[in-house]
């Protein structure tokens, strides 16, 4: 049985990861703003959530997964994980 399973929330995928050997992390960081922007020296206040997986391996951290999430949410821990991602996340188990 894999691991995950639709409609688990975010904070339940990291407690999965915890008991594994990964680094699970959620990051809210200032989304880049357009080159044009840039160049006039404006900057963009929308905030995106930042997805960083890591595995531990002997001495070492790989990044096995990494993904933007532009989702408005202030706590995303509390809301539901898209089934999308969730595959993707079986996949990066295995059973």
């Amino acid at each position: 049985m894999s691991p995950f399973i639709s409609g688990m929330t975010w904070s339940e995928v990291k407690e999965v990861f915890d008991a594994e050997t990964f680094i699970f992390s959620l990051n809210q960081k200032t989304k880049r703003s357009s080159k044009k922007l840039r160049k006039e020296g404006k900057k963009n206040d929308e905030l995106i959530w930042c997805l960083l997986i890591q595995k531990i391996m002997n001495n070492y951290y790989t990044t096995i997964y990494r993904k933007n999430l532009h989702i408005q949410a202030k706590d995303l821990l509390t809301q539901k994980v898209d089934e999308k991602i969730i595959s993707i996340f079986n996949k990066l188990i295995p059973v």
